[in-house]
């Protein structure tokens, strides 16, 4: 999986407490990994179109 801030979330992630900021990187590590980790609660949102 790809990742990528936009300039928005950018900006917001460096506005966040460092808290939240760290809260944040261990989510999308998992988001890379694996959709499926049980964490996430990731459900997709169009099975035909495989779209999560």
């Amino acid at each position: 999986m790809t990742w990528a801030h936009t300039r928005r979330s950018e900006k917001d992630y460096r506005a966040a407490p460092p808290a939240t900021q760290k809260a944040f990187d261990k989510q999308a590590r998992l988001l890379a990994k694996s959709l499926n980790h049980p964490s996430l609660h990731a459900k997709k949102y169009d099975k035909a179109t495989d779209l999560w």
